[in-house]
């Protein structure tokens, strides 16, 4: 019974998610509406904007892999079921850029710290090009960032 509650709320946020992307023209989408990003850090940076404005058609514009964006190469239900999930595991108010560096194939990891409230979380993304200097969020590292579990981010940020 948990399970279908769970599951029942998720495609509730999916689909209030979707309505909110579809009827959002100023969203991350609209704001840059070519695929990817030109840098790896750019990608990782529009991503998270999209996370914050739950924006899922944005999201799905930059989340992908050196075969293009993830909305031209998974289902669409399936797609809004992760990305879901991924704006309640990545849910920030802010974001910091901490580092870049160089990863396996030609891929680069891109470590952000994000806030939310007190909570602050570290994560890293691998970002991947798609061969003509388009970069996307192919990978990221959920454990230090699951706030949609009750052990997430318990370092709490300092004040200024």
């Amino acid at each position: 019974m948990p399970y279908r509650r769970i599951v029942g709320a998720i495609m509730a946020l999916a689909a209030a998610a979707a309505c909110k992307s579809a009827s959002s023209g100023n969203g991350a989408a609209g704001a840059n509406a070519e695929p990817g990003a030109p840098t790896p850090r750019a990608a990782v940076e529009r991503f998270l904007a999209a996370v914050r404005a739950q924006d899922l058609q944005a999201m799905s514009m930059v989340w992908g892999t050196k075969s293009g964006p993830a909305r031209d190469n998974i289902q669409r239900e399936q797609l809004e079921k992760r990305e879901v999930i991924m704006t309640q595991c990545l849910a920030n108010d802010s974001a910091h850029f901490a580092d870049e560096s160089p990863g396996l194939g030609g891929d680069h990891l891109v470590h952000f710290v994000l806030f939310r409230g007190p909570v602050t979380r570290s994560t890293a993304f691998t970002t991947q090009s798609d061969g003509s200097s388009r970069w996307y969020v192919k990978e990221i590292d959920l454990k230090g960032v699951h706030s949609c579990t009750a052990e997430a981010g318990q370092q709490l940020r300092s004040a200024p």
